[in-house]
């Protein structure tokens, strides 16, 4: 066996037993990576598409068993520049304003995490049949917008945002 086999074999082997690495999720092409809470699995195309039936929802999302917090993430056909940052910010601010029904912001900033920019929005709104509170991370990738969001239920977030906060924390890019 050549170094190089013992090497893969190697990583391999601890890919298997090591949970931290197993549930790392790849965020498609892109490359970049998180971990999701302990628990959540891949929605499905069909539960993609009814839980976000607007004309284009996320492409991945993964979610709790019941579905009830998920954390959605896509690299959007969107130009943007590390130099756009501030401006998007801006616009973003104002349409949420107007487009969320019941809109609170928590906090909307420029944070910087694995040495690159990222648009850093934190609200509660109203949804259809329950209140959300929603944590959406943006950065440019390739000329092109990756999109974290992070989304709960206002009644189960306090149980789950730890773990959510260690995942948005795991968060590493290519």
């Amino acid at each position: 066996m050549s170094i190089r086999e013992i090497v893969l074999f190697t990583a391999l082997l601890t890919a298997m037993v090591s949970p931290a690495f197993a549930e790392r999720t790849i965020l498609s092409s892109s490359g970049a990576s998180f971990e999701p809470p302990k628990g959540f699995t891949e929605l499905t195309q069909q539960e993609i598409v009814v839980k976000y039936p607007r004309k284009n929802p996320p492409k991945f999302v993964v979610g709790n068993e019941r579905r009830t917090t998920t954390i959605a993430y896509d690299v959007r056909d969107i130009p943007l520049s590390d130099e756009e940052l501030p401006k998007t910010l801006a616009s973003l601010e104002q349409q949420m304003q107007s487009a969320l029904p019941g809109l609170e912001w928590l906090d909307r900033k420029l944070v910087k995490m694995e040495g690159q920019r990222w648009i850093f929005l934190e609200m509660t709104s109203k949804a259809v049949d329950t209140s959300i509170h929603n944590i959406m991370l943006m950065t440019p990738h390739d000329g092109k917008m990756l999109i974290i969001n992070f989304n709960s239920t206002i009644e189960e977030f306090p149980q789950l945002e730890k773990s959510l906060r260690k995942s948005i924390k795991s968060i590493k890019l290519k």
